[in-house]
């Protein structure tokens, strides 16, 4: 069928050293992997069509790699071939050492995507509602943005009724601590002086408030009771 032995292995072309081999196939690698990562294991509104961008960085990868390399981007793909024609070249280690760098880079730099909270970048533009941290309130990006919101607004409260520096005055504070917001246990320290240990328990919206639960003081007394 075919007038000269077949032949599909993969070897370098065009004067490519070693070196440069390696380096080809990891960056066209990772351009791959990163690609199949953004669009198939991040979900957006354009999920359905991730096999799309998906042949498309496939094509790029293979248009810069195949003349120098042969554009394997997989170890599978030169394994194959030379495993059927008994046949493994000198240089066939490039083809498992260059993807393998590749799809490194391709994770830190979805990690990297990732601590930066791309999804804060432009919300809701391309993202479905459950991986919307605007709309979603279990996204674990909302649940970070809240939880920092809170620590701002027990901030402020302490710096309105005088300061951090209230703690450290002698004597019964003169009036109870405002630290009260929702989703966050409001404590009244009336009693509390110098050297009493107080703790403050942050409780979620929705969330029973035990300390509520309790008769008027008796979470100051347990505290007192626990410390001496």
């Amino acid at each position: 069928m075919f007038p000269t032995p077949f032949n599909v292995q993969t070897t370098l072309g065009g004067g490519t050293s070693i070196a440069q081999g390696i380096w080809i196939e990891a960056l066209c690698t990772a351009e791959l992997v990163f690609t199949i990562v953004m669009l198939a294991k991040e979900k957006h509104r354009s999920t359905y069509i991730a096999p799309v961008g998906i042949g498309l960085a496939l094509f790029i990868g293979e248009l810069v790699a195949v003349y120098y390399t042969g554009g394997s981007l997989n170890p599978a793909r030169s394994f194959g071939p030379a495993a059927v024609s008994h046949t493994f070249q000198s240089n066939h280690w490039i083809y498992w050492v260059g993807p393998i760098i590749g799809s490194l880079l391709a994770v830190f730099f979805y990690w990297l995507f990732k601590l930066l909270e791309y999804e804060m970048a432009n919300p809701g533009q391309d993202g479905d509602v459950e991986n919307d941290p605007t709309q979603n309130p279990d996204h674990e990006i909302a649940q970070i943005v809240e939880e920092r919101q809170a620590e701002v607004e027990e901030i402020q409260a302490i710096e309105e009724e005088g300061g951090f520096d209230i703690l450290t005055q002698g004597g019964a504070s003169a009036a109870p601590s405002v630290l009260g917001h929702e989703g966050v246990v409001g404590m009244a320290v009336d009693g509390v002086v110098e050297g009493d240990e107080v703790h403050v328990k942050r409780i979620r919206s929705g969330e029973p408030d035990l300390e509520a639960q309790m008769p008027a003081g008796a979470g100051i007394e347990a505290v007192k009771s626990a410390t001496s």
